[in-house]
């Protein structure tokens, strides 16, 4: 069986040690396997995809990574003897997808090893079926035996924290039985998503790709051309991004959340505090990842002027009982900076006590509602008619926040296997992602001083209700010396 062998930063690289020709049901190798073709194939270079949906695996290749597979996992069994006469791969393997749509991917956290990254993944939904092509180039002049392909969908949980993956649930399906190949010959398949063998689990279909700061969630397509049992198996392994399409529930349902802290519906945000009152109302706390936030901000009986209001969205991650935070979308509605001021605040410094450097001295400590760390790809957006300020007394402001450039997810509060049956409740293993939405109220700043700020903070749940396709077709192509030589050839 393949030994898996873990690096860091998530990189897999499976190493045939042994053969895996186990599955061959007792089957015998029929005689004169791997012949010699009286006469030679024709060239196959008008056959290479060059298309980002195929991806092949060279014979040439020590690695399975080539120019035109970068996303193949490097394999030591690359460099197998594959049957009699030849000392690389039997096949040209090339695996094609019936979708056009893709996904921008990042080497972040990846299945594959940095130097194998690719660009722009196919984009899969994850209800299903997956549908494509597996096609098989022999060497010229040889008829090569396979006991059979498979092909095989997998979804992973990869942890910064840890190397390697987990393997949360998987699909295989059998595509051809034994047989020669003696040229180039296509295999058409249907994965159903029916069959992945989540255990105890209502999730029907695959999970959403994810790619965080501290975790990720990722799918790969693996190919498997069985081969006898004195030489080795070729194997392919490409990522795939999924989306999964879930619409949010009508706002004629109510809120998701909980109820508020006064009792209230979890769709208004309350600060009661601010030397008046303050009510955020939004539409609906069940939101589309690429629909827009609207509400107003009541306030009544303020005192104090407020220079600054603010709505932020906070991306969690939750691994093992500990949260990671970080800002994805700031949105201003009052005032003529953003959250904390141009500088962005972080929480304050705090004083310690000389006798315990690790406990605060009471009634030093002050919170802060600006979180340290910012999405690298965060949106900072003003309203269309923002006033400059500063409010007082009472008033309506109207709030619409649009989403569409905000780096959001749908929410997934149970990713790992602990999600299994635990009835939506968080254990120490939990792992998932979950979003924020935090009102900051500012004060005018104190000369010399920090300008008062009040906030208050409810989840809100976001769904996706179509698939996400990156705009592929906008971006230059850059194409390698490589590939102009073989569409040159191609062309001749």
């Amino acid at each position: 069986m393949n030994d898996v062998l873990k690096s860091r930063s998530g990189e897999i690289v499976h190493a045939a040690l042994s053969n895996e020709n186990s599955e061959s049901n007792g089957l015998h190798s029929p005689p004169n396997i791997d012949r010699q073709k009286p006469t030679q194939v024709t060239s196959d270079v008008d056959n290479k995809a060059d298309n980002v949906d195929s991806v092949t695996t060279k014979r040439s290749s020590a690695c399975g990574s080539t120019d035109e597979n970068p996303n193949g996992i490097c394999r030591f069994d690359a460099v197998n003897i594959g049957g009699p006469g030849w000392f690389n791969d039997v096949f040209d393997l090339s695996l094609e997808f019936d979708t056009a749509l893709r996904f921008k991917d990042t080497p972040t956290l990846s299945l594959v090893p940095p130097t194998s990254y690719k660009r722009w993944v196919p984009l899969i939904d994850a209800h299903g079926p997956i549908k494509g092509k597996v096609t098989l180039h022999p060497p010229p002049g040889r008829t090569v035996w396979t006991y059979g392909i498979k092909v095989a969908v997998e979804e992973h949980l990869l942890l910064l924290e840890s190397a390697g993956s987990e393997l949360l649930c998987s699909a295989t399906i059998d595509v051809a039985p034994g047989q020669y190949i003696e040229e180039t010959k296509s295999f058409p398949f249907t994965l159903p998503l029916e069959s992945l063998d989540r255990d105890n689990s209502s999730v029907v279909g695959l999970r959403e790709s994810y790619v965080g700061d501290m975790l990720a969630l990722r799918h790969q397509m693996v190919v498997k051309i069985q081969r006898p049992w004195y030489t080795f198996n070729v194997i392919s392994q490409v990522p795939i991004f999924v989306q999964r399409v879930i619409p949010p529930p009508s706002p004629q349902h109510g809120p998701i959340g909980p109820n508020n802290e006064e009792g209230g519906p979890n769709t208004v945000v309350v600060i009661p505090d601010c030397n008046g009152r303050a009510e955020l109302s939004l539409e609906s706390d069940g939101l589309d990842v690429e629909g827009v936030i609207k509400g107003a901000m009541t306030y009544v009986n303020l005192n104090t002027p407020i220079s600054g209001a603010h709505i932020v969205i906070i991306r969690t991650e939750t691994i093992g009982g500990n949260m990671f935070e970080s800002v994805v979308g700031e949105h201003t509605f009052l005032g003529e900076s953003g959250p904390g001021g141009p500088s962005h605040k972080v929480n304050p410094p705090t004083n310690y006590s000389d006798s315990n450097p690790n406990v605060p001295v009471p009634d030093e400590y002050i919170a802060s509602p600006y979180v340290e760390y910012r999405h690298p790809e965060i949106s900072s957006t003003r309203e269309k008619e923002c006033m400059k300020g500063p409010i007082i007394c009472t008033g309506q402001i109207k709030v619409e926040l649009p989403l569409a450039k905000v780096p959001l997810t749908p929410t997934m509060p149970f990713l790992g296997p602990e999600a299994e049956g635990n009835d939506g409740e968080e254990s120490e293993d939990t792992v998932g992602v979950r979003y924020f939405l935090r009102l900051i109220l500012e004060e005018m700043a104190v000369a010399g001083g920090m300008a008062p700020s009040y906030w208050n903070t409810h989840e809100v749940f976001f769904f996706r209700s179509r698939l996400s396709p990156g705009n592929y077709e906008s971006e230059p192509q850059i194409v390698s010396e490589d590939e102009s030589s073989d569409h040159s050839m191609a062309e001749q």
